[in-house]
C-alpha cells in the first residue's frame, strides 16, 4: 500500500507552502492536481492487480476443496473395501490438503480486507483530488491577492474583524 503513503503525504502537504515558492500559483496547482492524478492512476493500477491475487486465492481455495472432497470419497471407498490403512493414508492426505485450504482461504480473506481499504482509500484521494480541482481558481486568486498587497482580505479574512 505504499501508494496510499505517497498520496497521502501528497495531499497533506502544505498547498500554501508549495504555492508560496511558486511563480504561478495556478501552474502549482495545476502541476499538484496532475501528480494526484498520476497517483490515482498508480493506486487504480494497485487495487487491480489486488483484485486478480483474490480471485487466484479463491480459485486456490475451491480446487483444494474439490481435493479434500476427493480425499473424503478415497477414504470411503477403501473403508467400504476393508482397507483401514489405505482408509488412514487419505484421511491423512485429506487433513493436509485441510490445512493448505485453510491456509488459502486465510491469504484471500486478508487479500479481500486490503483490496476493500484500498478502495476506502482511493475514494478517499478522488474526494481531494476533486476539491482541490474545484478549488483550483480560488486558491490561485487568493494567493496572487495576498503577494499582491491584497493582505488578509485576499485569503479569506473579513474586513473589520
Amino acid at each position: 500500500m505504499g501508494i496510499f503513503d505517497r498520496m497521502g503525504r501528497v495531499i497533506s502537504s502544505n498547498v500554501n507552502a508549495l504555492l508560496d515558492k511558486a511563480e504561478d500559483p495556478k501552474k502549482s496547482i495545476d502541476l499538484l492536481l496532475e501528480e494526484m492524478k498520476d497517483q490515482i492512476r498508480s493506486a487504480k493500477k494497485e487495487i487491480v492487480e489486488g483484485v486478480a491475487a483474490e480471485k487466484m486465492l479463491r480459485k486456490k481455495v475451491d480446487e483444494l476443496d474439490a481435493e479434500v472432497e476427493k480425499w473424503d470419497r478415497r477414504a470411503e471407498l477403501a473403508l467400504k473395501a476393508d482397507d483401514e490403512k489405505l482408509a488412514r493414508e487419505a484421511l491423512m492426505q485429506k487433513k493436509r490438503v485441510v490445512g493448505e485450504r485453510d491456509r488459502a482461504e486465510a491469504l484471500r480473506g486478508e487479500q479481500r480486507s486490503a483490496v476493500l481499504s484500498m478502495k476506502t482509500e482511493l475514494e478517499r484521494m478522488e474526494m481531494k483530488q476533486q476539491e482541490l480541482a474545484a478549488k483550483k481558481n480560488t486558491l490561485a486568486t487568493q494567493l496572487k491577492q495576498a503577494r499582491g498587497g491584497g493582505g488578509a482580505e485576499g485569503l479569506g479574512a473579513k474586513p473589520g474583524g
